[in-house]
């Protein structure tokens, strides 16, 4: 019998070691402040009135919890009076340190006041500190506001591993 308890109990510690990891889902979810746009773009002749545009945000995402990452954006967008579809890599940097590094893809568009609103999804491509090996979505949307400042909401999720 002492054999039959070993056995059980080895096949039960090896069975833990190699049964895969149960990920963590932690919610993502909060508020977007951008600071203006700065913007270079160019109007090729043969694209007739579409403008090409390379553009950087300064910016901060402040979630439910209280917690707040600096962001930075870089990207770009072929429009037509605002209209289009917009391409970025975005790094947001917590205070502790850690990172999440995102590209993301999404289309602007004009509302009734004539501002422009640009909403899309955003994939974690790198993180690092307490994300390291997170794998993480969210939809996103920010709208203009005065002074050439945009502001907006995220919501998603980061999986973290065990």
């Amino acid at each position: 019998m002492k054999l039959c308890r070993c056995t059980l109990l080895f096949a039960a510690l090896l069975l833990a070691a190699v049964a895969p990891a149960q990920a963590a889902e932690q919610a993502l979810e909060g508020r977007l402040v951008n600071l203006p746009i700065v913007f270079e773009c160019d109007t090729p002749e043969e694209l007739g009135r579409h403008k090409i545009c390379n553009y950087r945000i300064q910016g901060v995402a402040i979630a439910k919890d209280g917690a707040v990452a600096q962001r930075t954006i870089r990207g770009t967008l072929a429009f037509i009076k605002g209209v289009g579809p917009v391409q970025s890599y975005a790094i947001w940097t917590y205070a502790d340190g850690s990172t999440l590094v995102m590209e993301a893809h999404g289309a602007s568009k004009m509302n009734a006041q004539g501002k422009v609103v640009v909403e899309g999804v955003q994939t974690c491509v790198a993180a690092t500190g307490r994300f390291a090996g997170g794998q993480c979505q969210m939809n996103w949307s920010v709208s203009q506001v005065k002074g050439g400042f945009f502001e907006g909401t995220y919501k998603g999720t980061i999986t973290l591993p065990d």
